[in-house]
């Protein structure tokens, strides 16, 4: 027996849910809500102003997702570093690829998967 997933808002298999961030001198990606939040709690507790922001790598899984997210989220991103890639470089090669070439300068990453 199969069940369907139907939750009020859930985009179907597909479509592309698109995301938008303040854009910050670095941007860290990880499949891995875990390293996000250690991440978060660290630069709290150093009290500086934010100069880091984190995003898990499943809202990204949509072609047009990474797309938008470029354009839109990371126009003062100097360096973004992905530190948990599951399924390794070529499950996400499309995002490595727009992200090495965005704003026509390419954008250093660190990747550390």
């Amino acid at each position: 027996m199969h069940r369907l997933a139907a939750l009020p808002g859930d985009p179907g298999e597909g479509e592309a849910v698109l995301v938008e961030q303040e854009s910050l001198p670095a941007l860290v990606l990880s499949h891995a809500d875990s390293d996000l939040s250690l991440i978060a709690q660290r630069l709290s507790a150093a009290g500086d102003p934010p100069w880091m922001r984190g995003l898990n790598l499943a809202a990204l899984s949509h072609p047009a997702a990474i797309d938008h997210y470029i354009r839109s989220s990371l126009s003062a991103t100097r360096l973004v570093i992905v530190v948990r890639l599951l399924g390794s470089r070529g499950h996400w090669s499309y995002g490595l690829i727009q992200g090495a070439e965005a704003n026509g300068t390419g954008l250093p990453t660190l990747l550390a998967a």
